[in-house]
C-alpha cells in the first residue's frame, strides 16, 4: 500500500493499494462479526439499564456511557474498517478519505473506553471509603463531573492530534491517554485493597476487644455469684 495523499490535519501514506482476496475476504469477516456481535452486547447494557428500575443508579450510567463509545467502535470504526478493507482488497483503492474518518473516530472511542474505565474504578473507590454518602455524591454533582470530564478529553484527543504540528510525535497522545488512565486504575483498586484490609483488621481488633469484655463480664458475674453464696 503506498500513496501519499495529503488531507487536512493528516500525511495517509501507502505504497501499494491491494490486498491478497483470501486475506481480504478473512478480515472483512472477522471485522464484520467482531462488529454485530459487539453492537449487540453493548446495545443490551444499554437496554438493561434503561428498563431495570433496580440498576438505574448514577454509577451504571458510567458503564451505559462506556458501551455508548464501544458502540462507535463497533457501529462506526468496525464498518470503516470493512469499507477500507473492501476498497483494497477489490478496487486497489486506498480510501484515504475514509482512513481520515476511521482515525478520528478510532481515538475518539479508545480514548474514551479507557477513560470511562479510570472513572469506574474512581468511582468503585468512592462507594467502598465512602459506602453511605457515595450515592448522593454521584447523584448531586459526581456523574455529571466524570461524563463532562470523560467526553471532553476525548474530543480533545483527536483536537489536539489535528493542531500541533506534524514533527511532534502524535502517537505520545494515545500513549499518555493510557498511561494516565491505568495509572488512575491501578492506583483505585490498590486504595481499595489497602481500604479493605486495614477494614478487615479492624474488625479483627474489635471482635477481639468484644470477645474479651464479654468474658470479663461473665467472671465478674460468677464472683458476685461465688461472693452471695457465702
Amino acid at each position: 500500500m503506498n500513496v501519499t495523499v495529503n488531507y487536512p490535519a493528516y500525511n495517509v501514506s501507502h505504497e501499494d493499494c491491494s490486498l491478497p482476496v483470501a486475506h481480504g475476504i478473512t478480515l472483512i469477516s472477522v471485522n464484520s462479526i467482531l462488529g454485530v456481535f459487539g453492537t449487540f452486547g453493548n446495545l443490551m447494557v444499554c437496554v438493561a439499564v434503561a428498563t431495570n428500575l433496580r440498576i438505574r443508579r448514577p454509577s451504571n450510567f458510567l458503564l451505559v456511557s462506556l458501551a455508548i463509545a464501544d458502540l462507535i467502535v463497533t457501529m462506526v470504526c468496525e464498518p470503516l474498517v470493512v469499507a477500507i478493507l473492501a476498497k483494497i482488497t477489490f478496487v486497489k483503492d486506498c480510501a484515504p478519505n475514509l482512513e481520515v474518518v476511521y482515525k478520528i473516530t478510532s481515538r475518539v472511542s479508545c480514548s474514551a473506553s479507557v477513560v470511562h474505565l479510570a472513572a469506574i474504578s474512581v468511582d468503585r473507590l468512592l462507594a467502598v471509603t465512602y459506602p453511605l454518602s457515595h450515592e448522593i455524591m454521584m447523584q448531586n454533582y459526581g456523574l455529571k463531573i466524570m461524563l463532562i470530564a470523560c467526553w471532553t478529553f476525548s474530543l480533545a484527543v483527536p483536537v489536539m492530534s489535528a493542531v500541533i504540528p506534524d514533527s511532534f510525535p502524535k502517537a505520545l497522545l494515545g500513549a499518555g491517554t493510557f498511561a494516565a488512565s491505568y495509572i488512575i486504575i491501578i492506583v483505585s483498586y490498590a486504595l481499595i485493597m489497602i481500604f479493605l484490609i486495614r477494614l478487615k483488621n479492624r474488625r479483627r481488633q474489635n471482635k477481639g476487644q468484644a470477645l474479651s469484655v464479654h468474658v470479663s463480664s461473665r467472671v465478674e458475674a460468677i464472683i458476685w455469684k461465688e461472693l452471695a453464696m457465702a
